[in-house]
């Protein structure tokens, strides 16, 4: 997590020059929002697998199969929508659109 927040941090630097401070605050609060979020989906799934009487290997095979594409779609749509503000037309938007998007991705 921390190498992909200073990765799509460097890269938000590198095409908007004048990224100021607000940035990495909200980068930030995305990263860890949102991946508790899939944590949490992926970590109910990996429960209900071991509650099934299956092993820790299986479970976690099977919670990945399951919850996965539903992780991957909410990541698509996130990175969609916040694309979407690249062509907001105000830096700030853009800056935003552009940090979340790449860490989607």
């Amino acid at each position: 997590m921390v190498l992909g927040f200073a990765a799509t941090l460097g890269a938000t630097a590198l095409v908007f020059r004048e990224a100021g401070f607000v940035i990495p605050i909200i980068l930030y609060l995305f990263v860890t929002a949102i991946g508790t979020d899939y944590n949490i989906l992926m970590t109910a799934r990996l429960r209900e697998e071991r509650k099934g009487g299956r092993s820790p290997r299986e479970a976690a095979a099977l919670a990945i199969e399951h919850a996965g594409p539903s992780v991957a779609a909410a990541a698509a749509i996130l990175a969609g929508t916040f694309g979407a503000l690249l062509i907001a037309g105000v830096p700030f938007f853009a800056q935003i659109g552009f940090a979340v998007t790449v860490l989607r991705f």
